[in-house]
């Protein structure tokens, strides 16, 4: 018996093709309707070396505000970087832009980015040129940051008779801190602050004595870093970089800061963080009240630093008569 050919099934296969077909063509309708297409994100005219040309073609004012640095020394530390071959220029971004870059993260303390939508390149590729401009400063900083021989002692301090070198290391701190191994406050019941020893009044004795001198020097090191963080906004809040990250963008600010001094006569920080007796971090303010910050150490180890301190005291005191 010759069986007989299933119309049945055949209607039903061409149904079921003619439904597939009608489903996808409502998918792909439906997903045109709603489909958003994709906007370009860096649409500005300025491109990032277009923006550098126009600062340094600018007013003077504007470069050092944003560069933290004026344009002569902008452009002598671009071509030292690239003399020496510590950075190149790459397919999309050159060394001058590079540096630009890196001048305005730290010296603006603006995010990555910002820097992107500024110079027209994608988030990745600022924080990656980022990356290599800190390493090539850091590398800089190893042939700017060092005296001449490793023994050489500065000629006002060789040259200075009333001035005397003690061996041992310790940091000069204010009274915030204990007088213990590693740590040489003033004394806290003397007077300190040179305002206190104005119109001819003299110290007496040798704890005020210590403390007259002591002042000075301390002054000298806030001043240090006061104009650091004035120039570089990022030590003050630094990013969530990592360790390693965060003391690298330390030592090529430092870097940059050594460049600067040697390059320029008359920085504008420099001249201004250059006034005697500038108070800067707090210098002014009577810090007796304050906690001491916690240190580990043993009343022995306080003991022999109290009697360290007096000693330099006393050595003082009897140079002084000399002179």
């Amino acid at each position: 018996m010759n069986a007989e050919p299933n119309y049945y099934s055949s209607s039903s296969s061409l149904v079921e093709e003619e439904d597939d077909g009608m489903f996808f063509l409502l998918i792909f309708v439906e997903n045109k309707n709603s489909y958003i297409p994709k906007e370009p994100q860096h649409i500005s005219m300025l491109t990032g070396n277009a923006f550098i040309k126009e600062i340094l073609n600018g007013n003077p004012r504007t470069c050092y505000d944003l560069f933290r640095m004026d344009r002569p020394t902008f452009t002598s530390l671009c071509n030292y970087l690239r003399t020496h071959k510590f950075l190149t220029n790459s397919r999309w971004i050159t060394v001058e832009e590079a540096v630009g870059m890196f001048l305005l993260i730290v010296g603006q303390n603006v995010r990555i980015r910002v820097i992107a939508d500024r110079f027209q390149h994608s988030s990745e590729t600022v924080d990656k040129q980022f990356k290599q401009t800190v390493r090539a400063i850091c590398h800089m900083g190893k042939f700017i940051i060092c005296p001449s021989q490793s023994n050489e002692v500065h000629p006002r301090i060789a040259n200075n008779t009333v001035l005397s070198i003690f061996q041992g290391g310790y940091y000069l701190v204010d009274s915030g801190y204990p007088c213990t191994l590693g740590f040489l406050p003033q004394y806290r019941t003397e007077r300190y602050h040179l305002r206190d020893f104005r119109g001819g009044d003299r110290p007496e004795g040798a704890k005020e004595l210590f403390n007259y001198r002591h002042s000075p020097l301390r002054n000298v090191i806030e001043r240090c870093f006061g104009i650091l963080k004035a120039r570089f906004p990022v030590l003050k809040m630094m990013p969530r970089y990592k360790p390693c990250r965060q003391g690298n963008v330390m030592r090529a600010c430092c870097t940059i800061h050594n460049f600067i001094q040697m390059a320029t006569r008359n920085d504008r920080l420099f001249t201004q963080f250059n006034i005697d007796n500038l108070t800067v971090e707090g210098e002014g303010r009577d810090n007796s009240d304050e906690p001491s910050h916690t240190v580990d150490l043993t009343d022995q180890a306080t003991e022999a630093m109290a009697a360290y301190r007096d000693q330099i005291a006393r050595l003082m005191l009897a140079n002084n008569r000399h002179h």
